[in-house]
């Protein structure tokens, strides 16, 4: 496992994707890396609880510390997606001035729509991911005053391979991981923030 060298203290926040990034690390995981997350939820959560726990364990470093914030939301209202822009360009500036982070947005990652059709989940497809990863993009994490720093991690694992299997545990659903699926998207972070 991958620490990180160039942060003191790495936050991952995000749904149930980032649930599943937190326990297929599990005991493993580098003691400077935490976690504010909560599965089946978006920018409303984020709004009310996510952040306000986010703020509260910052606010336990001191200010010097050197903080990264890796955002993951997305996958479960894409349609909120003009709404996380202005949101999440705020939270990046507090978080900036107030709280010495560098902010990151990690990529709405892949799905498999064929497989959540089968198992009757909410209509997810890879047209609507790449356009929210786009607007992401293009809004919040280019040009000279962007707010945040994009990992696109959707694009290597569609190269490299990904697998649906949640936690090993034999359910397909098009939309969780494996744990070793879990643990690339961990060590694509991680590399990422200690270049």
């Amino acid at each position: 496992i991958i620490k990180p060298t160039k942060h003191q203290m790495v936050y991952f926040v995000g749904d149930s994707r980032t649930v599943g990034l937190q326990l297929a690390l599990g005991n493993s995981a580098p003691s400077n890396v935490d976690f504010v997350c909560k599965g089946n939820q978006g920018l409303d959560w984020f709004r009310q609880t996510g952040y306000r726990e986010l703020l509260r364990k910052l606010s336990k470093q001191s200010r010097k510390t050197k903080k990264a914030v890796i955002i993951n939301l997305g996958v479960n209202d894409m349609s909120n997606i003009n709404t996380y822009v202005v949101y999440m360009r705020k939270v990046s500036e507090n978080l900036k001035q107030n709280y010495n982070c560098d902010m990151y947005y990690l990529s709405v990652n892949p799905v498999n729509s064929a497989m959540i059709k089968s198992v009757g989940g909410k209509a997810r497809s890879e047209a609507q991911i790449a356009s929210f990863n786009r607007t992401i993009y293009k809004n919040l994490c280019s040009g000279k005053n962007k707010s945040f720093t994009y990992i696109n991690s959707c694009t290597n694992l569609q190269m490299k391979g990904w697998i649906s299997n949640r936690h090993d545990m034999g359910i397909y659903d098009g939309l969780h991981y494996s744990n070793a699926t879990y643990l690339r998207i961990f060590d694509y972070c991680m590399r990422y923030l200690n270049r």
